[in-house]
C-alpha cells in the first residue's frame, strides 16, 4: 500500500541526542520514529570532513574516533554564534545543526516511500532569544525547507501537550515539565489553557547540569578507584589516547544506565596494561550524583515557588537523565513525580501533536497559539534561565518568535550576501552526510571548537601577564578536562591573590572550557564546583554550587560585560568595591526575581571571578556572601 500523500514529522533536536515522531504511513497516528537499527535516538555530533562534507549520528562519532579535531559533539551548545571554527575552518553553524536534521528527515523520507512532509516542527528550549530560534530555521532552509512548512513549539509545551493526551489535565491547572538531558537542566511550570494549549509561567534550569555531568562524576569515581589498586594504571589513563578514553566514556554511560533498572553494574577500564573491571552498586551511585540531584531539585522548587504553586503539582519527566530513580525519588521531596512514558521521546511526539492540534508557531496555514516567553536578562550561558516575562512582554515575545519563522526561507540571506554562492548539499543516506560550501560565506561571530571524542580531552591553553614587573605565563592545566581538582592545581598563580577561602571553596576544577560569545567577542570560561561551603551565607533560599572563572586578556572582557549588563538590564545593581592592589573591584547585578550574578575583577592579575543567584537573591545576601569568600571586607 502508498503511502499517504501527506505526512508530518517533529524533531527534537538535543544537546546530547536528537528523536523525532512521525505520523505512521498505514494510520495517521503521531509514533516515534526509529532513528538507526538499534535506537529511537541519533547522537547529535557532527564530523566535518577536509573536503567540507558533513557526517552527522553515529557515523560521525565513529569518524571522530580517528580525528577528534574534526567531530562537534554537541553543536546545539554553539547556538548564538553564526561559525564554528572545526580544524582550522570556519563552519556556519545552521549547516552544522542542518546535517543533523537532514539526517533525521531522510528517516523519515525512508518510512514515507521518499516523499517530503507536510510539515516539520522543531522543539526549542524555552529560553532560547528570537535570535536562537532564527538560528534552528535558518538551519532549516539549509536543507531545503521553505518557511510554509515548518512549525516551532517549546520544549516544555510539546512534553505538557503530549501528557495532556494521556490524562486529562482540567485548564487552569499547573504542571512542572523536568527535563533533564544530556547536556542541560530545564524546568518549566505551565498553565493548562481551555483550548488545550499550555503556557510557561514559571522557568529555571542550568545550561552546565546534566547527563554529561553525571558521566563526569562517574569518571572521577573511576580514576580514584584505579588510583586505589594500580597507580601506574591511573597515570597511563590521564595521558590515554582517545580511543582508551572513549571506550571508558561508553562504559560509563552504559552503566549508568544499567542503574536505573538493576542493584548494580561494572565499569571496564581498558589500557594497553590490561582490563580492570569495577563494580558500582545503585546505593554507591546515589550518594555520588547526590550533590547534583540536590542542585536538580533546588532548581525545581525554585520554579514551583515561582509559579506560586505547591507540592501536589504533577512533575512531568522528560530527557534520558530523568530515568534516574535516584532522581525521580529526590524530586517527589518537592511535586507529584509522574512517570508515563519514555522520557527521551515525549518531547518529539508532543510537539507533532501540537501541530496537528493547530497550537505550534509557523506562517503557513496552521493556526498558531503563542505562549509567554520567559525573560533572562543575563544571556543564555552558565546558570540560570530567567522568570517568565510579564504577559505583555511575552505576547509580544511570541509574536517576534513567529515572524522568526519567515527568516526559514531567508536562511541564504543569513548567512552571506549576493555576491556568495548559496551553500551546495549533497546526499548519502548510508552515511548520513551533508556537504557545504566553506568559502565565500562572510564571519561574524566565530566560536572555536576544542572537540574531542566524547567531550573528555578538551586542551584550552591560555596565557597572561601578571603585573608584578615580571612577566608571568600561566595556562590553564587542562590535562584530564573533565576531572574536578583544585584551582590552583588548574591555575598555579592564583594562590598569590585570591583569598584563602575562596581558594578552599574552589577544590572541584574543571579544565573544559565553555566559550561563551556576545557580539564579535569569544571569552572562554572555566567552572568549579564549590566544596566545603556548608556554612555559607544563602542567596534566597539555597548555596551556591558553582564558580566560574576566566583568565587572561578575556577577563576584562567578562568584566565590562558584566558592566554592561548591570547598566541596561538590572534594576537592581552596584559596584560595591574598586580594585586597588590584590583587591578586586567587586559588583553585581540581579533582576527582578532576585536572579543575576556578582562578580570579583582583578585588573593586575588579569583574572575575573562570577557566581549566580538562580532565585529570590537579595542585595544584601549577595554583599554577605562576597564578604565570606574574601572578595570584600
Amino acid at each position: 500500500m502508498n503511502a499517504p500523500a501527506q505526512w508530518h514529522i517533529a524533531v527534537d533536536f538535543g544537546t546530547s541526542n536528537s528523536a523525532a515522531a512521525h505520523t505512521a504511513p498505514m494510520t495517521g497516528a503521531v509514533e516515534t520514529l526509529p532513528l538507526s537499527h538499534r535506537s529511537n535516538l541519533i547522537p547529535s555530533a557532527v564530523f566535518v570532513q577536509a573536503d567540507g562534507a558533513i557526517h552527522c549520528g553515529d557515523s560521525a562519532i565513529s569518524l571522530g574516533r580517528r580525528d577528534p579535531s574534526r567531530l562537534v559533539p554537541a553543536p546545539k551548545r554553539y547556538i548564538g554564534h553564526d561559525q564554528v571554527q572545526v580544524a582550522g575552518q570556519d563552519v556556519p553553524l545552521n549547516a552544522l545543526i542542518g546535517a543533523v536534521l537532514y539526517g533525521v528527515l531522510e528517516r523519515g523520507r525512508a518510512q514515507h516511500s521518499g516523499e517530503n512532509p507536510t510539515t516539520v516542527t522543531l522543539t526549542h528550549p524555552e529560553s532560547w532569544s528570537v535570535h536562537n530560534v532564527d538560528m534552528l530555521l535558518s538551519a532549516a532552509a539549509t536543507v531545503g525547507l521553505s518557511k510554509d512548512t515548518i512549525r516551532t513549539i517549546s520544549e516544555p509545551r510539546a512534553a505538557a501537550i503530549h501528557y495532556a493526551a494521556q490524562q486529562h489535565i482540567p485548564a487552569g491547572s499547573h504542571v512542572a515539565v523536568f527535563d533533564f538531558g544530556g547536556g542541560t537542566l530545564d524546568i518549566a511550570v505551565l498553565r493548562a489553557e481551555q483550548n488545550g494549549d499550555f503556557s510557561v509561567v514559571a522557568a529555571k534550569g542550568d545550561n552546565t547540569l546534566g547527563g554529561r555531568t553525571i558521566d563526569n562524576v562517574l569518571y572521577r569515581w573511576v580514576l580514584d578507584q584505579v588510583e586505589h589498586n594500580d597507580p601506574d594504571t591511573a597515570d597511563e589513563l590521564k595521558s590515554a589516547e582517545v580511543s582508551v578514553m572513549h571506550s571508558l566514556d561508553q562504559s560509563i554511560r552504559e552503566a549508568k544506565e544499567m542503574l536505573s533498572d538493576t542493584s548494580s553494574a561494572t565499569i571496564t577500564v581498558s589500557t594497553p596494561r590490561g582490563e580492570h573491571d569495577f563494580l558500582i552498586t545503585r546505593d554507591e551511585f546515589n550518594t555520588l550524583i547526590d550533590k547534583v540531584v540536590g542542585r536538580a531539585v533546588e532548581l525545581t522548587q525554585a520554579a514551583l515557588s515561582q509559579a506560586g504553586v505547591d507540592k501536589s503539582t504533577p512533575i512531568y519527566m522528560t530527557g534520558g537523565s530523568s530515568r534516574i530513580p535516584y532522581v525521580q525519588n529526590r524530586l517527589g521531596e518537592v511535586g507529584t513525580v509522574m512517570t508515563l512514558d519514555d522520557p527521551k521521546t515525549v518531547v518529539a511526539r508532543g510537539a507533532l501533536a501540537a501541530t496537528m492540534m493547530g497550537f505550534t508557531e509557523g506562517s503557513g496555514q496552521v493556526t498558531a497559539t503563542k505562549s509567554q516567553q520567559p525573560n533572562n536578562p543575563f544571556g543564555v550561558g552558565p546558570g540560570t534561565v530567567g522568570a517568565a516575562q510579564a504577559a505583555s512582554q511575552g505576547q509580544q515575545g511570541a509574536g517576534q518568535a513567529a515572524q522568526g519563522a519567515q527568516g526559514a526561507g531567508q536562511g541564504q540571506q543569513n548567512t552571506g550576501t549576493d555576491q556568495n554562492p548559496p551553500q551546495r548539499h549533497r546526499a548519502s543516506a548510508a552515511g548520513n552526510r551533508v556537504a557545504t560550501a566553506l568559502s565565500g560565506i562572510p564571519t561574524r561571530k566565530k566560536v572555536i571548537s576544542g572537540a574531542v571524542a566524547v567531550a573528555l580531552l578538551l586542551m584550552v591553553f591560555m596565557t597572561y601577564q601578571f603585573f608584578w614587573g615580571t612577566t608571568m605565563v600561566t595556562k590553564v592545566n587542562t590535562t584530564a578536562a573533565d576531572t574536578g581538582i583544585p584551582l590552583t592545581e588548574r591555575y598555579d598563580t592564583a594562590s598569590q591573590f585570591l583569598p584563602e577561602k575562596t581558594l578552599q571553596a574552589m577544590q572541584d576544577c574543571y579544565g573544559e572550557g565553555s566559550e561563551k560569545s556576545e557580539d564579535l567577542t569569544v571569552v572562554t570560561i572555566y567552572k568549579c564546583g564549590l566544596e566545603g561551603m556548608s556554612d555559607s551565607p544563602k542567596l534566597g533560599s539555597s548555596t551556591i554550587y558553582n564558580m566560574y572563572w576566566i583568565p587572561g586578556d578575556d577577563a576584562k572582557e567578562a568584566r565590562d560585560r558584566f558592566e554592561a549588563g548591570k547598566a541596561n538590564k538590572a534594576p537592581q545593581k552596584e559596584r560595591i568595591q574598586k580594585s586597588f592592589r590584590n583587591t578586586p573591584e567587586v559588583g553585581y547585578a540581579l533582576n527582578e526575581n532576585g536572579a543575576g550574578y556578582a562578580y570579583a575583577y582583578y585588573p593586575r592579575q588579569k583574572f575575573t571571578l562570577y557566581f549566580e543567584a538562580t532565585y529570590d537573591a537579595t542585595p544584601d545576601q549577595v554583599k554577605e556572601l562576597t564578604k565570606y569568600l574574601g572578595w570584600t571586607s
